[in-house]
């Protein structure tokens, strides 16, 4: 039919009130097929089809008003068709809709109704909705917060190709945000995000070549992925090339275009590229110098709050130079560098402005100070305590037999000192036999007057309950009379009670206070505490930068604990730059010392190559340390590496061996690995009732493979006898975990009624899950279902567009059944090239129906040439198969052949 025939039967159709046809037509005024293109034209048409209830009119017709195309823009207007169109399901208007109630464009914002549409978009599989509706769960807005379910519709909406779903997802592998840190699946996601032009999939996965994290380690490649997303104005990608330039990294080097990218960055708001343009411009490296373009720059870095470039600025401004000479500006740049604790700028104002009487940060008091209780006067520290003139470490040994009578008579004449000392002769028994009713009797007088190392031991034997009722009460109280006095140990233990709210009311701010007094007395395990404190943000601001500060004092005093948290803030970057390199020395440290977590933490290291050379030797060494002192996560690694052979000879014994003793401590993923074992009889003799139990220690701790597998069990009857209703509740536990291979299997057996009711729309909800996800099983079974109407709507159409997705994926039943819908034009377009060619793909796959198909399509010249030959070779494929038709063609053929052979 001629074009100009078909749309005036389309125009004719269209006047007669056809709603199909009304809106094509405003399709074609819209696009300009056909006619001269015409926006009021496609309104009107559109309009009248919409009015009689059109779903797809009344989206294009929200659409034209909310981009006010052929209309006056009103979103008022757009909001109410797409409301329309979202009632009977319209997934776009759906999606447009939730946008509008979460903007608040045309109707009152209301994230509760955003929620509400995005999620019936992204149920339909709308990629661009799930992402939204991510975002919200993500965030709490509409909905309670739920980082679980905002994962959920990131993966979806990922699955489905949105870039910057793929980019988060990256992004939540590479942090480890709500699912195991992996480093390969982030690369996986951020190139998939990159290939789609995402600029932050681009920089991320240019970084993870730049710094060689599962993939290969490439300047040439991270240069390659940070161009495109420096192009799209990614201002770290910008600041990263330029670097790359300047150093001749993956580029040749190159400062005419190390300049360029710098300034991209700075000029989009890059602190550090501003401050090296300005540094460039003030020494005159690369440019000519200019003092007045780098006042310029180093203005923007200050107003940005960077007091290093505040403090050049007052610096400027007081020996004018790219600026007037300024006193009073330079003091007010000079002094928003102070604030900020930068020395240099408090230094410069103490000499400029000696009356000024702004309290500085070290000149404010310590946060001690500020977390008194209100049931205890304020700690003296130091100023109270009385020397002891000799201790029991001064007595030597073969003397304190003779010491004691010394020590007893000043005892008894009131000396403190004295009755501390002897105290605690009779608590370690030296001298004297132990005895502890003597020792709290002399402790206890010392004590009494005000002897602090008494007090302190005082509150141990309280504590501990020696020789007396264990009461942390009255030993909370000799530590505070020990700590105000500045006994350190006593600071700490006092930290601890509060923490633990032993004898007193749980404080985590009263805590702080003491064992920052003790940490500034170099104890050891307050500044490990004092670390964790701040990093959790415990009883004091949370404050990365102050926990690495603490950390390090102990670390730096090989404290193993310490030297491990440290390792971890470098592994993440807080407080800190990220610096793998570091992070493995202090793990290293850690590990030396025999700290198991830092042990298996290096090992992760070694096997991943980070901040380090890569070396499954190294790892496996590290792995042994750590899981022969009960590192569960050690031990379910070891047994990974000895089942797959990684950097140890291959050793299923010994992978068992190191399974069990992590599945015993309760690692889900060692008890499934365990039941994998027992039921391949891999190191170990087969055993499908040992495989069932460890399943089920998994199963039960929510590892949805292990629940995939005791379903399989259940519903094959290994290990335990055959129970299609038991099967059945682990593949609902399995599929709503999202393993496709348990929402296929639970769609085929509520399809056959095995272990439920028989019910084809429970059968067509799984299969639709498990086809969402690509699996090319579901989606043949998902279109026959819409072609004979088994649970769904009867639709050829849906039946075409599942069997094309599972025929993309080389499914041959699918391939052949395309095949015959465009053979006869049902839910598609009638084509023979096209069903010709579906036949074919399934037929060269070894499908025998397929080829039978085109053995009769060649054998009668149905939309081909008549080809008895080509008929043959694929009857005679089919047949081999055992295809009766094809056999009973192939001997018509052969004596439709000798029937016309000379006589």
């Amino acid at each position: 039919m001629a074009k100009s025939t078909a749309l005036a039967e389309m125009m004719k159709a269209a006047e007669q009130g056809n709603a199909v046809a009304q809106n094509n037509l405003g399709v074609v005024y819209l696009t300009g097929k056909n006619v001269a293109r015409d926006d009021a034209e496609a309104v009107k048409w559109f309009t009248k089809s919409a009015q009689q209830g059109n779903v797809s009119a009344q989206f294009n017709l929200g659409w034209m008003y909310h981009e006010g195309r052929g209309v006056a823009q009103n979103n008022t207007e757009a909001a109410h068709w797409y409301f329309e169109a979202a009632q009977q399901g319209n997934f776009n208007a759906q999606f447009n809709l939730g946008l509008m109630y979460r903007n608040g464009e045309g109707v009152v914002q209301d994230d509760g109704q955003a929620v509400l549409w995005f999620l019936k978009a992204a149920e339909q599989g709308n990629a661009n909705a799930q992402f939204n509706l991510a975002e919200m769960y993500h965030d709490g807005q509409g909905v309670d917060q739920d980082d679980a379910e905002a994962l959920k519709w990131y993966r979806k909406a990922a699955d489905h190709g949105q870039a910057e779903a793929q980019a988060v997802l990256g992004m939540f592998y590479e942090e480890g945000k709500g699912v195991l840190q992996d480093d390969a699946r982030a690369a996986k996601w951020y190139r998939k995000a990159a290939e789609q032009g995402h600029p932050e999939g681009q920089f991320k996965f240019g970084q993870m070549y730049q710094e060689g994290r599962s993939v290969p380690q490439s300047d040439v490649e991270a240069v390659h992925w940070y161009l495109q997303a420096a192009e799209q104005g990614h201002i770290n990608a910008q600041f990263l090339l330029g670097w790359m330039y300047l150093e001749g990294e993956g580029v040749p080097q190159d400062f005419t275009n190390a300049v360029k990218w710098y300034r991209e960055a700075a000029e989009n708001g890059h602190i550090d590229a501003q401050i090296w343009l300005a540094g460039i411009y003030r020494d005159g490296i690369f440019v000519p110098q200019d003092n007045a373009e780098a006042a310029k720059w180093y203005r923007q870095a200050a107003e940005q709050g960077d007091a290093e470039a505040q403090n050049i600025l007052g610096m400027m401004y007081i020996e004018g130079k790219g600026v007037p000479l300024d006193e009073a500006e330079a003091v007010k740049w000079y002094r928003m560098a102070a604030r900020q604790g930068n020395a240099d700028a408090q230094a410069v104002l103490e000499a400029i402005c000696p009356e000024d009487e702004e309290i500085l940060p070290e000149e404010a008091g310590t946060a001690v100070q500020e977390l008194s209780p209100e049931a205890m006067p304020e700690p003296a520290l130091q100023a109270e305590v009385t020397p002891v003139q000799e201790t029991l470490s001064d007595v030597p040994p073969e003397d304190e037999a003779e010491a004691v009578n010394w020590y007893l008579q000043a005892a008894d004449r009131g000396d403190a000192n004295a009755q501390y000392v002897i105290g605690m002769m009779y608590k370690e028994g030296r001298g004297v036999p132990k005895d502890d009713v003597q020792a709290i009797h002399w402790l206890g007088m010392a004590a009494g007057q005000g002897q602090a190392d008494a007090q302190y031991n005082l509150g141990i034997i309280y504590q501990e309950g020696e020789g007396i009722p264990k009461d942390d009460a009255e030993a909370a109280q000799w530590f505070y009379n020990a700590a105000r006095q500045g006994i350190a140990d006593a600071q700490f233990n006092l930290g601890v009670m509060y923490q633990e709210g032993l004898g007193v009311g749980q404080s985590d701010a009263e805590a702080v206070k003491w064992y920052l007094l003790a940490a500034e007395q170099g104890v050891v395990d307050a500044q490990t505490v004092l670390g964790l404190m701040y990093k959790e943000g415990r009883g004091v601001g949370q404050n990365d930068a102050e926990a690495v500060k603490w950390y390090l004092k102990a670390a730096e005093q090989n404290d193993a604990n310490a030297q491990f948290e440290i390792g971890g803030m470098y592994i993440s970057g807080l407080g800190v730059d990220q610096d793998y390199t570091e992070a493995a020395r202090w793990y290293r440290k850690a590990a030396e010392q025999g700290n198991e977590h830092a042990q298996f933490n290096l090992g992760l290291m070694f096997q991943d190559g980070l901040g380090v050379e890569q070396n499954d030797a190294e790892a496996l060494r590290w792995f042994l340390q750590a899981g022969e002192r009960g590192q569960a996560g050690a031990q379910a690694i070891l047994g990974m590496m000895y089942k797959e052979g990684l950097g140890v000879v291959q050793d299923y014994t010994e992978a068992v061996k190191w399974y069990l003793k992590a599945a015993e401590q309760g690692i889900s993923n060692a008890q499934y690995n365990l039941g994998m074992m027992y039921h391949k009889g891999e190191g170990v003799p087969q055993d499908n009732a040992q495989a069932l139990k460890w399943f089920y220690e998994a199963a039960g701790q929510e590892d949805a493979y292990a629940q995939f597998n005791l379903g399989w069990m259940y519903q094959t009857g290994e290990g335990v006898a055959q129970d299609n209703a038991e099967a059945v509740r682990w593949y609902l536990k399995a599929a709503g975990q999202g393993i496709l291979q348990a929402q296929y299997t639970l769609g085929t057996m509520y399809r056959k009624g095995e272990g439920v009711p028989q019910d084809d729309a429970e059968a067509a909800k799984w299969l639709r899950t498990a086809a969402d996800q690509e699996d090319a099983n579901a989606q043949f079974d998902l279109g026959w279902m819409h072609q004979e109407g088994e649970g769904v709507s009867r639709s050829d159409e849906e039946a075409v567009q599942w069997y094309l997705k599972a025929a993309d994926q080389g499914h041959t039943e699918a391939q052949f059944n395309l095949g015959l819908k465009y053979f006869y034009g049902e839910g598609v377009t009638q084509d023979a090239t096209e069903a010709i060619k579906w036949y074919r793909k399934a037929a060269d796959q070894g499908y025998a129906e397929a080829q039978n198909w085109l053995g009769d399509i060649y054998q009668d010249g149905i939309f081909v040439a008549q080809d008895d030959a080509e008929a043959a070779k694929w009857y005679l494929k089919a047949a081999q198969q055992g295809h009766e038709k094809a056999l009973a063609k192939l001997e018509e053929i052969k004596n439709k052949k000798s029937g016309s052979s000379p006589q």
